[in-house]
Parts: C-alpha cells; structure tokens; sequence
C-alpha cells in the first residue's frame, strides 16, 4: 500500500531531511525528491515548496512515484538504507538520480532490468551508493537505444555497480547504439568469480563508451567486454582477478586504454577465444595503450587467438619506465602480438617472455634501456620501414639470434658490421663465415676476428 499526501512546509523539510550533499546540487536540479527510509517504510518527499509525499513498504513503488512526479526531470537524491526493489526503475529524460555514500538499491526479485533507461536521454545516475543486482538481474543499468542515430548523453558516475545474473547475454550496463555515453569513476563488478559482468556495448561508435576523463580514476574488476568499442580514459585497472575480458562471444571487439595505470598479479585485460564463436582474427580491432602498466603478471594476454594481428599496442609521448628491475608492461600471448611504436617516441620495459610462437614489431621503434625480452623458442620479426628489417628466427645450430647494436649487427655473438671501422673488411680478420636468410634467400657473411 502506498500512502500519499500533500506537503508544503518546506522548512520541516529542511530541518529533518536535507542532506548536506544538497546544497551543492540545489543551483543545478531545481525540482527534486528525497527518498529515506525509516523502519520498514519508505517516503519520498519533495524537496523545493509544495508536492506530494509518498510512503509505503514497497521502494521500487515510492522511488518511481516521485520519478513520475519529475516529468520534465530533476533530482532523485536518495539516503542511505538498503532498498530492497522488485520490479524496475524507469527513469525520465533529463533525470540525475543521487545515492549518498550507504545507499543499495538491490535487486529482491529475478527481472531483466533494475533501472530501465531504455531510449532515454541526459540520464545520470551518480553519487557514492551501490546498484547491486545481487544476481537476480541480467541488465542492471539498461540505456540501450532500440532506434539507430538517436544521440543520447546518459552517464554513470562513481557508485558501484555489480552482480548480474550469472546467464548469458548479461551485462552490468547495456549501452547499445548509444552515441555519448560516459562512465566517471565507477566500480564495476561482475561478482567474485563469475565473468557475467559484461559492458555490453556495439560498434555504433569508435569512442561509444568512456570510463572517466584524465583527471577521474576508477576501479574495473571481473570484467568483461562484449562487441564493439571500448575507450578507458584516465583511471586505474588493479585487482587480484581478471580486470576486463574479451572474448569472440559478440564480434571483434575494439578497445582502447589512455592514460590508464594497470597493476595487478593477475591480468588486466584477456582476450580469449570462444569455443562457440569464431576465434579472434586477423579483422580483430587493435589494442591502443596510452599508459603504463606494471606487475609481476600479464598486463595484457590473449589465449588460443588465431590470426597473425592479434594486439597493437601503440605508445605515444614518454617511456614506459622500467623501475627496480622489473617491467612495467607484460605481454602474453600463445599466438602472436604486434607491438607498433613510433620514431623518437620510446618504449621501455616491455616483457615478451612469456610469449610463444611469433611477436612482431613494426615501424621505428626506440627501445629505451633494451628491456625487450623473449625467449630462444620466439619468432623475432623487426621492421624498420618497407620491406626493411632484421628477421630472428632458430634455425637449429645455423642462426640462433641476431640483433643490432650501436657497433653494428650481431649474430652468434659475433659483430658482422661496425659502421665505425671503415678497414672492417680486410680479408685478413676474416676467420670464418656464417649462413643467414634473408627473404628466403641464403647469404654468406664474413665475421671478424676483432670483433669477436
């Protein structure tokens, strides 16, 4: 049973219920609602002059009852106390909906969705509380767009949201055909051990999704990506258990990471097949990082992918710094991975150790301090531009390794060129000549003893 009735002492109101929050918000949100809890009731009562005062047991009922009250939008501020709701919240356009630090909205009953913001417009659902949809929930925060080239600017900002129904298809926030959706300092978990915590997102834009901005941080766990476009800005991925995790299940998926700090002794991002779906291709949308990572695991590491291009990992501005001896990006990878780096930008401390098969590294890449690190059974493929390059492959006792240093080329820990000794070729140094390939094509190259 819901109770209403008018109320117009305003300053009753601002005796018992304002929260100190308030103030800050009152010059942006005229209209507004607060929503507290008391025994087992719960009220919603109008924040500005007169308006309806709502009560009763059932929240879901109250909170969208002063929703409705709100038809040209306003303010949901709503106190701390567990909220037990059963059904969905449908928020109105231009609605912020505030959880103050204490507040749960938690799913009591199996359903789709917890807040229903389907086809709605400047929704922001912000505050310090949780949105918990204690596993009973496939969509806990749903602002999919079911009409294409609608723009829409729905934000979630710092509460925690976390435990969707372990099923598939589930997501924590399902932003499909949204233009301009934003994520500002969330906590986003998929609930302990279960990967059902899924942004669903689409390829209806390259930047559809942004966590944050370069002055917000946020905290990614147990999380994992559908199809499409992911863009993390700013932030921090950090944990004991796999951050973001991308799989096949709904397309190529394209993610990229600015300014982010990774730091975990687990990874941060997995990209891994599926045995259903196609496997992750040589089509597979590049990784971009912007960031810095460190760790005693794999920052990033992809399993069982198939396709020559798995990761790209693009560095602009700065190093990667490696401090006190350990690296500060791990790749690892059971395929390939392409690392890409630009001329005079840098790139350092990047571990390939754990890799197998193939890694490939293109354009012109600076190595700062050489921390570029593999193992004997790795395919070392370095261009320097087209068609130019050193290729490092184990070709049993022939070639075992060769790379470059400021004397010149090294292979079999012999120096075959040094660019500083002009008389280098004289035949009286030669001692002995070593067979290289080059585009399928055998060489013979003189090494000299003097360098030896």
């Amino acid at each position: 049973m819901v109770i209403k009735m008018a109320f117009d002492n305003q300053k009753t109101l601002d005796s018992t219920l304002q929260p100190e929050e308030w103030n800050n918000l009152l010059d942006l949100i005229p209209a507004g609602y607060v929503i507290y809890k008391k025994d087992n009731m719960i009220y919603a009562v109008p924040r500005h002059g007169s308006g309806n005062v709502y009560s009763g047991e059932d929240a879901q009922q109250i909170i969208q009852y002063a929703i409705n009250e709100l038809s040209d939008g306003g303010l949901i501020f709503i106190k701390k106390g567990t909220y037990l709701i059963n059904n969905p919240i449908i928020p109105n356009n231009n609605l912020t909906i505030y959880l103050e630090a204490g507040a749960i909205l938690k799913a009591n009953a199996d359903m789709t969705r917890l807040i229903d913001g389907r086809d709605k417009n400047h929704v922001v659902i912000c505050g310090k509380g949780v949105i918990d949809g204690n596993g009973k929930v496939t969509k806990v925060i749903d602002f999919e767009q079911t009409v294409t080239g609608i723009v829409t600017h729905n934000r979630v900002e710092q509460v925690a949201i976390k435990n969707a129904k372990a099923v598939s298809g589930s997501c924590l926030i399902d932003i499909t055909l949204n233009s301009g959706f934003q994520l500002g300092e969330p906590m986003l978990d998929g609930g302990g051990t279960t990967e059902y915590g899924i942004i669903q997102d689409n390829s209806y834009g390259q930047n559809t999704l942004y966590l944050g901005d370069y002055n917000n941080g946020f905290t990614v766990a147990n999380i994992k990506l559908g199809g499409g476009a992911l863009t993390i800005i700013g932030g921090a991925l950090e944990g004991t258990t796999t951050n973001i995790l991308i799989t096949s299940e709904n397309g190529n998926p394209r993610l990229r990471v600015f300014g982010t700090w990774m730091e975990s002794d687990k990874d941060n991002i997995l990209i891994q097949d599926n045995a259903t779906y196609k496997p992750l291709s040589l089509d597979l949308e590049p990784i971009h990082m912007f960031t810095k990572g460190t760790g005693g695991y794999a920052n990033v590491r992809s399993t069982t992918a198939s396709g020559h291009h798995l990761v790209t990992l693009y560095v602009n501005g700065g190093y990667w710094e490696n401090q006190n001896g350990s690296y500060h990006f791990d790749v690892s990878c059971e395929k390939a991975v392409i690392i890409k780096g630009y001329y005079n930008k840098g790139m350092n401390g990047i571990n390939t150790s754990k890799m197998t098969n193939v890694v490939v590294l293109t354009d012109k890449i600076y190595v700062k301090g050489s921390e570029i690190n593999s193992l004997d059974n790795l395919d070392l493929y370095l261009t320097v531009g087209t068609n130019k390059g050193i290729y490092l492959k184990d070709r049993g006792n022939d070639v075992v390794m060769a790379y470059f240093t400021k004397n010149g080329l090294v292979l079999n820990g012999h120096y075959i060129f040094d660019p500083a000794s002009a008389n280098a070729s004289s035949v009286s140094n030669l001692v002995k000549v070593i067979k290289i390939w080059i585009n399928g094509a055998e060489y013979y190259i003189p090494v000299y003893s003097s360098y030896s």
